[in-house]
């Protein structure tokens, strides 16, 4: 079911595509009794030790004039690593009254995945873009390390996506960009080179998407518990600690596209210690 919430005059929509699967041993040197602390804080989101509850959610951004998505899930399936279940996002975009034909952008947080299943539909003639009227970006960093082929050999999930950027559809974007008056893409590295989170702001309300800059609850004060799937560890850390920190600053709403469904919350202070408090 999408979740709907407002930031001015802009409607940010959380759109499940495909939930409630494990990662197991996900973050392999985090002590025993730290993660059962975590445990009883985030109980939705940790499993057993090491393991945690996960979900690909998008983001769909509305406004006036037009409308984003921020991120393309797993996409169709099914899905062997989810219990072999099957994307969802068109149906959840449809409950919302948003046809393919609408949306205006794709933009892509990184290029794992679960990020970019619903980029393409692959048919027997190739790859026809799920959005047809939509302009694509993707990191310029990211397609970079993707295109390198030891790593494109590994990711052939991209296969679609690459189809798109060879038919002319996909724009590289790098460093700050702006996709609206509403909505700009931001740095983020160390998930992959070129990941990108996207900042949120009208009527002086403010929101970011995270992507991947975390994936579970813990990591908004654990900065240095770093995921199995983080290419570079350090940037990673650095980059939650600045995006963490300017998030409990500015009292940012936060969109988490692996924590627990809807992933909507803000950060606030539990005993000293920075949690996130789901809405």
């Amino acid at each position: 079911m999408a979740h709907r919430i407002d930031v001015g005059d802009v409607q940010i929509i959380s759109l499940l595509d495909v939930g409630n699967w494990t990662l197991a041993g996900f973050f392999p040197t985090v002590p025993a009794e730290l993660w059962e602390e975590y445990r009883a804080i985030y109980p939705d989101a940790l499993l057993e030790h090491n393991s945690i509850a996960t979900s690909a959610t998008c983001y769909a951004v509305r406004s006036r004039s037009q409308t984003i998505l921020l991120d393309a899930g797993l996409g169709p399936g099914p899905h062997e690593r989810a219990g072999g279940q099957r994307g969802q996002l068109l149906e959840e975009l449809r409950s919302v009254g948003i046809a393919p034909s609408d949306v205006d952008v794709v933009a892509m947080t990184h290029l794992h995945r679960d990020h970019v299943g619903w980029n393409a539909l692959l048919h027997e003639g190739g790859a026809k873009p799920t959005f047809p009227r939509a302009r694509y970006l993707a990191p310029r960093k990211d397609w970079a390390h993707f295109e390198r082929p030891e790593i494109r050999e590994r990711s052939p999930y991209l296969a679609g996506t690459i189809a798109l950027f060879e038919k002319g559809l996909i724009e590289l974007v790098d460093g700050e960009h702006s996709v609206s008056a509403e909505v700009t893409l931001v740095p983020t590295p160390g998930h992959t080179p070129g990941h990108q989170a996207a900042m949120i702001a009208s009527r002086g309300e403010r929101a970011m998407v995270i992507g991947d800059v975390a994936h579970t609850p813990p990591q908004v004060q654990e900065i240095e518990w770093s995921a199995s799937a983080d290419v570079d560890a350090e940037a990673a850390c650095r980059t939650r600690q600045a995006t963490f920190d300017r998030a409990e600053a500015e009292r940012l709403l936060l969109c988490a596209n692996h924590f627990p469904h809807p992933g909507f919350g803000r950060l606030v202070r539990l005993n000293g210690r920075r949690v996130f408090q789901a809405l």
